[in-house]
């Protein structure tokens, strides 16, 4: 395959024989280049320089206590360059409190340790185009589930002013939070006892208030600000 001369991808992790396996895989599959660090912060003067490649990082979260993974992705340095590059972990595991934690962080998406390969690359090339490669319960349980931070408890803060929350009303907060895990008009409408044509009407005045285009741009909208 021919080299993607405007990607590449910076795995992130101390398993140096193992990642080295991956961008090799990686690079015979897409084209991609890939450069093996043991760190986020090693990234940090590429964030300061010119760059002219469209750049993942790919975190390994293998054996690593997600106290410190969640830790690495709150730190100041290195959450400038995860809202600056896309940002994946990977060697996930199932249904942990740091899927939540990350997403809140700006990390665009999870890569299981039972993911085919097929699957592994068709996230990664989403990434790159833009999309956010999480499943609709994580996202589910990141901003409906009523846990440590509920729906209602987020709505109230931003409503309130505590977060940048564009104007929002609650019932439009109420209605971008169900889109993010994949809602229909029809579902939203059943849910909060009112018609489609309502739907439709706080949906643009959702899109606009936030400057999106459409449902998908919402979502990762809300998956930074809910």
């Amino acid at each position: 395959m021919s080299e993607k001369n405007h990607q590449q991808i910076y795995i992130i992790g101390h398993n140096s024989f193992q990642n080295e396996i991956i961008s090799n895989f990686i690079y015979n599959e897409l084209g991609v280049k890939c450069t093996i660090d043991r760190n986020i912060a090693s990234i940090q003067n590429i964030k300061n320089g010119n760059v002219e490649h469209n750049i993942l990082l790919m975190v390994d979260t293998a054996c690593v206590d997600p106290d410190k993974i969640q830790g690495d992705l709150e730190e100041k340095n290195n959450r400038e360059v995860i809202i600056h590059f896309p940002t994946a972990l990977f060697n996930m595991d199932h249904g942990t409190a740091l899927e939540a934690e990350a997403l809140r962080c700006g990390v665009k998406g999870f890569f299981y340790t039972n993911d085919t390969k097929e699957l592994f690359l068709k996230g990664i090339q989403a990434i790159f185009d833009g999309q956010l490669w999480v499943s609709r319960d994580v996202l589910a349980r990141c901003i409906l589930d009523d846990t440590d931070h509920s729906i209602s408890h987020k709505i109230s803060s931003l409503t309130n002013g505590k977060s940048g929350n564009n104007d929002l009303t609650r019932r439009e907060l109420e209605i971008i939070a169900m889109i993010t895990i994949g809602a229909k008009n029809a579902e939203i409408a059943y849910k909060l006892c009112i018609s489609p044509h309502t739907v439709k009407t706080h949906l643009y005045n959702v899109f606009k208030k936030i400057n999106v285009a459409d449902r998908l741009q919402a979502a990762l909208w809300a998956a930074k600000n809910l």
